[in-house]
């Protein structure tokens, strides 16, 4: 497992890491994928795809919380964007589904996290983040 770059912290020089699992993981990648974009360059490419691919288990486990959105979204949607490769796409859709079992219709919005409602007594709790899903719903329905 590689960890993701998250911040360089002011009057550092090196990058403060975050495992897969922190709500940011999906932005470098994402970042790597716009530097291809701009380039065409496909060393960029290639490790976009690395660290897609250390997202990845992710997709496989229930959702834990309303983090799916920024953790794919932003890496493997705008892989299959660039690429249009079918196992992209097929990640992102087992991510929306994933996502989908922390819709509450009763409120109408999606859980932000469903391991805090007896901690907070609150029976449903949804924060704005939970905006960034959006996309990835509409997409993957």
């Amino acid at each position: 497992m590689i960890n993701f770059p998250r911040r360089i912290s002011r009057g550092q020089q090196n990058w403060s890491l975050s495992k897969r699992e922190d709500w940011i993981s999906g932005f470098w990648p994402g970042i790597l994928w716009y530097l291809y974009d701009y380039t065409r360059d496909t060393k960029w490419r290639d490790r976009a795809n690395v660290y897609c691919q250390n997202l990845r288990p992710l997709s496989l486990s229930s959702a834990k919380d309303h983090d799916l959105g920024f953790q794919f979204f932003c890496s493997f949607g705008q892989g299959y964007r660039l690429t249009e490769d079918n196992s992209y796409k097929q990640v992102l859709l087992q991510v929306a589904d994933t996502l989908s079992t922390l819709y509450n219709p009763k409120v109408g919005t999606i859980l932000s996290w469903p391991s805090r409602r007896e901690s907070m007594n609150w029976p449903h709790n949804t924060i704005i983040d939970n905006m960034m899903n959006l996309e990835l719903l509409f997409w993957g329905k």
